[in-house]
């Protein structure tokens, strides 16, 4: 697996392996595994299931399709709350353990429940693929 790194965006090329790309990349010869699904559910009962990226953060994800309810105004540093969302029962067991900054945060947001996340801090893995996330109508 290959990375490159451009002025904005971080870019990384997955290769079929046993396949050289010296000089060459096409359809043939790239890697292009189908990406996990996150489903999320606002407040209004509206469902949006969107693919993303291995190892992103669902909060970018969320904010990259302009999902309702997801603020994130830190930007991911997980040092505002304003991502928190609540899991569906039956996924907790398949996220990591929560971190002791993840918990302190979960402090300040409103409606916190055993099932609070802060979105910024799952990432996404072949693991969750599936994952229902459900969107508060407030952070405040």
């Amino acid at each position: 697996m290959e990375k490159y790194i451009t002025k904005y965006y971080e870019i990384e090329i997955r290769i079929a392996p046993g396949v050289s790309h010296a000089g060459r990349i096409g359809a043939t010869n790239v890697y292009n595994p189908a990406m996990p699904t996150i489903n999320f559910i606002l407040a209004d009962g509206t469902e949006h299931a969107i693919e993303g990226e291995l190892d992103t953060p669902i909060m970018y994800l969320a904010r990259r399709n302009a999902l309702q309810g997801i603020l994130a105004e830190c930007g991911g540093a997980c040092c505002c709350a304003t991502c928190h969302v609540h899991i569906d029962p039956d996924w907790m067991s398949k996220l990591p353990a929560m971190k002791d900054d993840e918990r302190d945060m979960l402090e300040f947001a409103e409606g916190v429940d055993e099932f609070s996340r802060l979105s910024c801090q799952i990432k996404i893995t072949d693991e969750i693929d599936g994952l229902v996330v459900h969107v508060p109508e407030s952070q405040y």
